[in-house]
């Protein structure tokens, strides 16, 4: 009360003085409260954060804790293999065997049970596995089963022949059935399931003789053939004359197209002088550049073997290639001078017509081999054929002389063979299947391709073969060890492989 007494002009200080002394410190107030405010909110966003990262924490644990039981779980009822009795003689059950031998087919005989121990580890079984020699005994065993399963012929069987050679002068003949009611539907092609693998027989000098032998020995366990498909090898094909009556063969006789291709651009093409002048620039320039700023456009390997299929990559390195010669700012020949390009790859120029007219022959081909894999050949698939042809490259005189001459011996093998069909008569003119199956049993052998046919061959069978559990009871109970070693003794007699140990020991032994 007596501060408001006190009237202003009895203060020393000037009005002027305490009014920016309050001002002052009103507007310090203002600073901290807005500070406080400002740490206020820092402290609530912080807050926000740590309650959501405890509710995420939280479910988090939630989740561990499902996890944790739902392993206990697992761990109280863990995974028990089924019910599988072993076959008589045996201590793995069929079901197991089967498993194990189409397991070995994707990975090998020395993987499979390593493979199958990596899943049963996982899920915490421990039972006993075999060893791969032992899967591939019950390969071999099941394999011969199926070769010799006494199935019978039927009048639609077509034989498919065919010989696939390793190291050494062996060579195995395989023979396969194919029965015309299997053919797929027009615009289908033949899965190599379809195919049965009925005769193998390794040996080194497949005369016409010989071959006239295995014909009519398979004949008398299984019948005549409606047809042989053959590679064209005339050993191979010749020898159906076994058959033949009266000046008649009820025997057809089918020569692979896609080796009647090889042989017509072999013809056509490979024995050509421009040709021969071509591969010897090729290879040269393929030893020229490969270690050099051009090793971008080196030419592809020649193959040795199929050589007809050396055709289709070249054409497409050389069109590459003198794209580039014709290009000098392409982002490939950023580094390399016109000059160099010039001095190795400039022969190209010389070839362009030749490339362009081979080219033409190669596509050709193609779709001819093409519209065989998804056609089955009847009456009338040469017309078919013909008009392909012309809807795809146009009236055969638009073309260049060696594709026109491709263009009709291609339709004159079509028609060939219709002329000895009957009619709703359909047949098969490819031998792929056949050769895939070498691939897959080159697959299963690994290593050991390298060295020879062994005693694998008994397996061969079972590259187009589900294995199941029904098959490995028949199998075992059918073939036994000693019979599987006669049969591999039959067919195989010295390997390669033994007569290398052979040697071996003989110059130890001196």
């Amino acid at each position: 009360m007596r501060l408001l007494n006190t009237r202003l002009d009895q203060f020393k200080t000037s009005l002027y003085e305490i009014s920016r002394t309050l001002l002052n410190s009103r507007s310090s107030l203002n600073v901290k409260l807005q500070a406080q405010a400002a740490r206020n909110d820092g402290l609530e966003r912080q807050n926000t954060q740590l309650r959501d990262e405890n509710r995420r924490l939280r479910q988090q644990v939630a989740s561990q804790e499902s996890l944790r039981k739902e392993i206990d779980q697992l761990k109280q009822n863990s995974v028990s293999l089924p019910v599988d009795l072993p076959p008589k003689g045996h201590s793995y059950g069929a079901k197991m065997i089967a498993m194990l031998v189409e397991v070995a087919k994707v990975t090998g005989f020395a993987s499979a049970s390593k493979v199958v121990k990596l899943v049963f580890q996982y899920l915490h079984l421990k039972p006993k596995l075999p060893t791969g020699e032992s899967i591939r005994t019950w390969a071999r065993r099941i394999g011969i089963h199926v070769l010799e399963d006494g199935e019978q012929s039927s009048r639609d069987e077509y034989w498919v022949v065919d010989h696939s050679s390793q190291v050494g002068k062996e060579t195995l003949l395989a023979i396969s059935r194919l029965r015309t009611s299997d053919l797929p539907p027009p615009g289908e092609t033949l899965s190599r399931d379809k195919l049965k693998v009925i005769h193998l027989l390794v040996g080194k000098n497949w005369t016409r003789d010989r071959m006239r032998e295995v014909y009519r020995e398979l004949a008398k366990k299984r019948g005549r053939p409606a047809g042989l498909l053959t590679d064209g090898a005339v050993e191979l094909y010749e020898p159906v004359d076994v058959w033949e009556k009266d000046g008649k063969n009820p025997v057809k006789t089918i020569r692979d197209f896609k080796h009647v291709a090889a042989n017509c651009l072999q013809r056509l093409i490979a024995k050509s002088d421009s040709w021969q002048k071509f591969n010897k620039h090729l290879n040269l320039a393929r030893c020229q550049i490969q270690q050099t700023e051009l090793a971008a456009f080196t030419p592809p390997r020649q193959k040795t073997k199929a050589r007809f299929m050396n055709l289709g990559p070249t054409i497409k390195w050389a069109a590459m290639a003198s794209w580039h010669l014709s290009h000098a700012h392409s982002a490939s020949r950023k580094s390399i001078t016109a000059a160099r390009m010039n001095q190795k790859l400039g022969w190209l120029r010389s070839f362009r017509n030749d490339l362009d007219c081979w080219a033409q022959c190669e596509a050709i081909m193609n779709h001819s081999l093409g519209f065989c894999e998804r056609h089955a050949l009847a009456l009338g698939a040469s017309q078919q054929l013909e008009e392909s042809l012309e809807e795809t490259f146009g009236p055969g005189d638009e073309l260049c002389g060696i594709a026109t001459k491709m263009r009709s011996e291609v339709l004159n093998y079509c028609r060939n063979i219709e002329s000895d069909l009957d009619t709703n008569e359909r047949v098969w003119t490819l031998t792929d299947n056949l050769e895939s199956i070498f691939g897959g049993f080159k697959q299963l052998e690994r290593q050991q391709s390298k060295g020879g046919f062994t005693s694998l061959i008994g397996a061969l069978p079972l590259v187009n073969t589900t294995v199941t559990a029904q098959l490995v009871r028949e199998a075992l109970s059918n073939i036994s060890v000693k019979k599987m070693i006669h049969w591999t003794d039959n067919k195989l007699g010295t390997t390669l492989t033994s007569k290398r140990q052979l040697a071996y020991k003989e110059a130890r032994a001196t």
